[in-house]
């Protein structure tokens, strides 16, 4: 009995090792390698590295995974054709995780594992929905609407054609479920006869309006022109697209037509355009003097007018499509005119206060210290009258009667002498100052200048009078 007993420990023993031994090499093999039995998905990637699972779950996943047909066609779409990406590194890793979290007994038990891990799907909705509408379009043939064009001076409809269509949401969703499955699909395609939305029938009415808003003479007038905007005129502002939410005024009662009658703004603004250059009138320049004291306008310029196109598009549309009696009479908007400001004349004197008269623009000119400070349209003598030269103001009247032969003019205000009976101050009998001369000599100004004048200048102020070139 001893006997038996050792050789039954020994062979007990023998055995012991030679498992050790066999768990020793197969943790040391599997140590840089998954263990046996590991899936992603349903790719068995058991015994191999990360790189080599790596391109095994790769590899089979570029291989197409959905296959369409129809008829003797066929698609055979990848996931990346149908816009779905997965996270292989991250399975990859996940794989080489199972069963190295419990030590030892994990290697003795790996020859057992059989663990499906998931593979992480994105799916791209935009590149899905795109595949699904190009195969769509390859196969079916969408049904053509009646419409209207234009042909030769007249309104044509084009009939109706019936269709056949490819349920693209259908498609869509067969797709997306194929994506999640783990084996490769096949689809067999199954288009549809599909029926236009809008009959020839269903125009008729809308055809015959429009005929009846074209056969009318649109009549324009603006600027005492008239113009008459014929037939081919009109049939190149009309065209039709389908009915918007809005009814368009044009539609039958009742049921809503399914084309709507439209006038192109664009093309109207270009007919209009046209007429602007024998419509518009250009403005004149403004020209003003500015001063310390006062902006005076030289030349008032003149207004200029524009054709208003932007209103003028929306009341011709109305016009036209509620079949308002004609003429319409064009809007127009006016131009202000440019300003432009003259320089003065130099200044007689940089020092002190002067009054500059020149006779030939019939303009008065106030400077201090060379800055000009103001100025006024005068009226001097008729007959070359009004002295030219330089002289000295050597007193002032705030007012008094003038007269003498053929004039008699009482209370004559804000009189500035210069030379004898000589003087400048205010006119209240006429207003032509900067068109003619109409005194006996003097200079002769409005009520409003002659008053701020007197307040500005002082006995002694000089007054410099000449004739400019």
């Amino acid at each position: 009995m001893k006997k038996k007993t050792r050789r039954f420990s020994w062979a007990w023993r023998v055995s012991g090792c030679s498992f050790a031994f066999g768990v020793f090499v197969f943790a040391n093999v599997y140590d840089t390698r998954i263990l046996p039995g590991v899936r992603v998905g349903s790719i068995p990637v058991g015994s191999l590295t990360k790189e080599q699972a790596l391109v095994r779950v790769e590899n089979v996943l570029s291989q197409p995974r959905v296959v369409l047909t129809h008829n003797q066609r066929s698609w055979r779409l990848t996931y990346a054709d149908l816009g779905a990406t997965h996270n292989v590194k991250r399975a990859v890793d996940e794989a080489w995780a199972v069963g190295r979290q419990s030590g030892l007994a994990a290697y003795v038990k790996a020859p057992l594992l059989r663990t499906p891990l998931a593979l992480p799907l994105t799916i791209s909705p935009d590149v899905l929905a795109s595949v699904t509408a190009r195969i769509a379009s390859e196969i079916g043939t969408p049904p053509l609407d009646a419409a209207v064009e234009i042909r030769d001076g007249a309104f044509s409809v084009i009939p109706e054609r019936e269709g056949i269509v490819v349920d693209s949401v259908r498609l869509q969703s067969d797709l997306d479920q194929a994506l999640g499955l783990a084996q490769p699909v096949r689809i067999e395609l199954q288009p549809e006869l599909a029926s236009p939305r809008v009959s020839a029938s269903d125009l008729s009415e809308l055809v015959r309006t429009a005929e009846q808003m074209v056969s009318r003479p649109l009549t324009l007038k603006g600027e005492g022109k008239t113009f008459v905007v014929d037939r081919d005129q009109l049939m190149r502002w009309t065209s039709f697209r389908r009915t918007s939410p809005e009814v368009s005024s044009l539609q039958p009662t009742g049921k809503q037509a399914p084309l709507e009658l439209i006038l192109s703004a664009e093309v109207i603004s270009q007919y209009l355009e046209q007429l602007a250059s024998e419509l518009d009138a250009q403005p004149s320049e403004q020209r003003v003097l500015k001063s310390a004291n006062k902006i005076e306008i030289m030349n008032p310029g003149k207004t200029g007018r524009k054709l208003a196109i932007d209103e003028a598009v929306p009341l011709l549309k109305h016009h036209l499509l509620a079949g308002v009696e004609n003429p319409v009479d064009l809007p127009f908007l006016e131009v202000p005119a440019p300003v432009a400001y003259e320089d003065p004349p130099a200044a007689p004197t940089k020092e002190g206060k002067v009054i500059a008269v020149d006779l030939t623009k019939l303009h008065e000119y106030l400077y201090e210290n060379g800055e000009l400070v103001y100025s006024a349209k005068i009226s001097p003598g008729i007959n070359n009258w009004t002295p030219t030269g330089t002289f000295k103001i050597y007193a002032k009247t705030k007012k008094q009667k003038m007269s003498g032969p053929g004039y008699y003019l009482p209370n004559v205000p804000n009189i500035l002498w210069f030379k004898g009976d000589y003087s400048i101050h205010g006119v209240y009998w006429h207003n032509d100052f900067g068109i003619r001369p109409r005194s006996h000599g003097c200079v002769g100004q409005s009520l409003e200048d002659a008053e701020w004048v007197y307040d500005w200048a002082e006995v002694g102020t000089p007054v410099v009078i000449y004739k400019s070139q």
